[in-house]
């Protein structure tokens, strides 16, 4: 046996036992400090894009959650969050801490225990492991039932909650602020789709659609917290609160991206409906006014120019041929072609590593070939796990949404019904986004959605932990 062989074999047999021996002992050694080291995964979601769609510069193509020079498969984010995930699981083993409280937590179970059957099956036909697992498939959608994990298990007390929010506030209207004044001085966000490569004249403050979602997340909140708390509110709070909503609301409307406006529209009617008898309408009124004037100004400045007729063609273009709707424009043609495969695979699906028919037509020539993707979160899911697996998906969104219903008739403290509001007000955002958009196939979004998930059962813990006291 030769040097190189032993030294291969030496590696193989240590490196796993040194990795065990890690993730063991710092669950044991830095159980206390748990939180610090999700709040520093926490601050790269918030801060750093994870879309470099749009740019033109070659420089600029490569993201935190890459793979960076490509040595290891996973990128490092991905690879942290394992082990961070690791690291709470030996944690809850030492301390013996009890499963929290949360009724999504079955549904992803069971989703986890669906995908590892994919790697089952894929293996027994002899589909590539790292084919089974790629990002095309469903793999940043279990990284989302790991990220809520983790979440669920290290933020269970009043004060560590409130901490969070406190954190994830101040962090959010900081790329606010910083995003609005590149919007002003700077010439926006340099990802501009629309400026780069549709040839249109106008600057966005982010062109990625999770900041809108972040901003949507933080508004929401502090909105909240404006209505329900005014009078248990000091000046500084108040004057804090209203940056962060007038700060989100502009980062939003500056965004240009349908699926955020849409979004905003959605949790607009959910804020007025589930305040409707506490609101001042003197001043909710003209804030309403203002906002959709500036959503058609913004919208007629996006597609001035763009040639199309009529009120359907200028809002979706991409779904429509000669200012009608059509099967057989650009997005619609995909769509289609995604469901002809569906049906053929309707409750089991074509496998996480599974493409759906492949076409020459022009409509479709952005996809080079791939087919592996399409402009919906559901249909991805259902053409990738099938029937089943989209019935646990919905089942996820569905039980985080009634249960941050429910919060709101069973909490007294209105700190804490508005954080579970709040994670209502996520999933609507995240509507357009799931429905016509690539969210599954992006890991900032998927982290994203979990933490919009488990909102309204750290609020439940919170009052919990509260009520106990």
């Amino acid at each position: 046996m030769s040097a190189f062989q032993i030294a291969f074999m030496t590696g193989l047999i240590l490196v796993p036992l040194v990795l065990g021996f890690t993730i063991v002992s710092s669950a044991v050694l830095g159980g206390r400090y748990l939180k610090y080291l999700v709040y520093i995964y926490l601050l790269v979601l918030i801060v750093f894009t994870g879309s470099t769609y749009g740019i033109v510069s070659d420089e600029l193509t490569r993201t935190i959650y890459g793979r960076g020079a490509g040595k290891t498969y996973f990128g490092f984010v991905n690879l942290y969050l394992w082990w961070l995930a690791l690291t709470v699981f030996f944690h809850s083993l030492w301390t013996r801490s009890a499963a929290p409280q949360a009724a999504i937590r079955k549904y992803l179970f069971a989703y986890v225990v669906l995908f590892a059957g994919h790697v089952v099956v894929g293996l027994f036909h002899e589909i590539p492991f790292f084919l089974i697992v790629s990002k095309s498939g469903v793999l940043y959608l279990i990284n989302m039932a790991v990220f809520v994990y983790v979440m669920l298990r290290v933020f269970r007390g009043e004060r560590q909650v409130n901490e969070l929010v406190t954190l994830m506030l101040v962090c959010i209207v900081a790329v606010e602020l910083w995003g609005l004044f590149r919007f002003a001085f700077l010439g926006g966000d340099p990802a501009n789709f629309y400026q780069n490569v549709q040839q249109i004249a106008v600057k966005l403050t982010f062109f990625d659609i999770n900041y809108s979602i972040l901003a949507a997340i933080a508004g929401f909140l502090a909105a909240w917290r404006l209505v329900e708390c005014e009078t248990g509110l000091d000046t500084r709070a108040k004057w804090f609160y209203w940056l962060v909503v007038v700060a989100s609301l502009f980062t939003i409307l500056f965004s240009y991206r349908r699926t955020a406006w849409l979004g905003l529209l959605l949790m607009g009617l959910v804020f007025v409906l589930l305040h409707r008898k506490r609101i001042n309408f003197l001043v909710f009124t003209p804030v309403v006014i203002a906002v959709l004037v500036t959503l058609a100004f913004g919208w007629a400045q996006r597609y001035e120019g763009g040639g199309h007729a009529g009120l359907i063609a200028m809002m979706f273009p991409e779904a429509t041929v000669g200012g009608s709707l059509s099967l057989e424009s650009r997005r619609l043609y995909e769509l289609k072609l995604a469901m002809s495969t569906i049906y053929q695979n309707i409750f089991l699906g074509v496998g996480s590593w599974g493409e759906y028919a492949y076409s020459r037509d022009p409509s479709v020539a952005f996809h080079r070939g791939y087919f592996s993707f399409m402009h919906s979160g559901f249909l991805h899911v259902w053409l990738k796990t099938g029937l089943i697996g989209l019935v646990l998906f919905v089942a996820v969104l569905l039980t985080s949404a009634k249960d941050a219903i429910k919060a709101q008739y069973t909490m007294q403290s209105p700190r804490w019904r508005a954080l579970a509001a709040t994670g209502l007000a996520g999933l609507l955002m995240f509507m357009p986004t799931l429905a016509f958009g690539t969210p599954v196939i992006e890991y900032r979004t998927m982290q994203l959605l979990g933490l919009v998930l488990v909102l309204p059962y750290l609020a439940m813990s919170a009052a919990a932990a509260h009520k106990a006291a």
